[in-house]
């Protein structure tokens, strides 16, 4: 066995260090394989910083190749059993796009002797019986499973939630309608359940506005491990999504993603009095249209100190949205803030430029506001924005002269090239 060989065979026995990766990027650089190396350090430092950390904002706003290895190195396509790399994790090939499970499953042992492979993205559309998958001794190796179309029913998940092999699981994703009501409930109440970390539910239960979501979830639901949790196009009424947090008994959830719910202003006036918020640190809100009222209800919340990234894109907020927000007390922890396609315009782009509260703001995302020059020269001349390291302003009216004293005041990393000019008048 090679040295190549023996350090690389340490990093499968060791998925969940980093130390041998790091080893075997020492071993990479020593000959003359730099673009690995330099790429399984990255990603190794990545997941270990939180999403708003100015390390994790270069890589997920500014140079995406970072997370994905696009032009940084050649990368894995296709493995055994007609399986594809999907993702990858910590400079390896993290995930696995598997379309065919019943074909998949006999190559199992040999990709994973190959690959530090920790998850599987199975397209479930021809409803194959997962006893295979269950019974499997790799699926000891997984932690993640994705799973799209099919709508899941109690009868299709039992396998998985009996299965001896799933300690490590601890991150399910349905989506497209992955999962029926029935199979969500069996899951929820299910030992497998108490270990999640992630349960991602996006774009179930289309035609029932989400409502079997809150009657799957029910009165009480202990996820102890719980840490993020999607409900991403689910298109759930306020109502439903505010009894869903409260059914909820999950102490360490920091994740909240409601992009599409139906929350209007009356559902943001009760998610900003649900105490389940306290503990969240990332909120997702696009396209809940919260308005003006919802959002001085929020501003006005006591449960959303902890909060460091919020995402309102795609709502019709509006200036007196925009300036409410910017004069609460939590404003002044948050490090990301997407406001793209929110109806900011230079009135908005003025409040938030003057604001002493966006002092901490490391990404900006004001992309389709109808901002002009005056709120860009705001953006320019304030005081406040210091620590400022991703500014996105695509799509906006702003002149060339301005756009330039923007990006020598804030550095390249400010998504320049995605600057939209506007077209010159003939």
């Amino acid at each position: 066995m090679t040295d190549r060989e023996a350090l690389y065979q340490s990093v499968l026995a060791h998925p969940d260090a980093d130390l041998p990766r790091l080893v075997f990027a020492d071993w990479l650089e020593e000959n003359g394989e730099d673009a690995m190396a330099v790429f399984i350090r990255v990603q190794c430092e990545l997941a270990r910083v939180t999403k708003w950390d100015p390390v994790w904002i270069n890589a997920g706003w500014v140079d995406t190749s970072w997370l994905y290895g696009y032009d940084r190195i050649e990368r894995v396509r296709e493995v055994a059993g007609g399986a594809t790399v999907n993702a990858y994790r910590r400079g390896f090939p993290w995930q696995l796009r598997v379309t065919d499970l019943p074909g998949f499953l006999p190559s199992g042992d040999s990709v994973f002797d190959l690959h530090p492979i920790g998850g599987l993205n199975i397209d479930w559309r021809d409803r194959p019986d997962l006893s295979g998958l269950a019974s499997a001794p790799w699926l000891s190796k997984i932690s993640r499973l994705d799973f799209h179309l099919g709508e899941m029913a109690e009868a299709d998940i039992r396998p998985l939630l009996e299965s001896e092999h799933t300690t490590r699981l601890d991150e399910l994703h349905f989506q497209f309608a992955g999962i029926a009501a029935t199979g969500l409930t069996a899951l929820l109440r299910s030992p497998l359940a108490r270990q999640l970390r992630e349960l991602r539910l996006q774009g179930n239960f289309f035609g029932e506005h989400g409502r079997p979501v809150g009657e799957a979830f029910g009165d009480r639901v202990s996820l102890p491990a719980l840490e993020r949790l999607d409900l991403t196009n689910d298109r759930m009424p306020g109502g439903v999504v505010i009894r869903v947090l409260e059914s909820l008994a999950a102490p360490k959830l920091a994740r909240l993603e409601l992009t599409d719910c139906r929350l209007g202003p009356d559902g943001a006036r009760l998610l900003a009095g649900c105490a389940k918020l306290s503990t969240v640190e990332s909120l997702n809100l696009a396209k809940t249209e919260p308005g003006a009222n919802g959002m001085k209800c929020l501003a006005a919340s006591s449960n959303l100190g902890s909060l460091r990234i919020l995402k309102l894109p795609s709502n019709r907020l509006g200036p007196v949205a925009v300036k409410a927000m910017v004069a609460a007390l939590w404003f002044a922890g948050l490090r990301v803030l997407d406001l793209s396609d929110a109806n900011v315009s230079d009135s908005g782009a003025v409040a938030l430029a003057n604001s002493p509260n966006a002092a901490n703001l490391h990404a900006l995302a004001l992309a389709g506001n109808a901002v002009t020059d005056p709120g860009a020269k705001a953006l320019l001349d304030s005081p406040h924005l210091s620590s400022l390291i991703h500014l996105d302003l695509r799509d906006n009216e702003i002149g060339r002269p301005l756009l330039a004293a923007l990006r020598a005041r804030f550095g390249g990393q400010v998504g320049w090239d995605k600057v939209f000019y506007p077209k010159k008048k003939r």
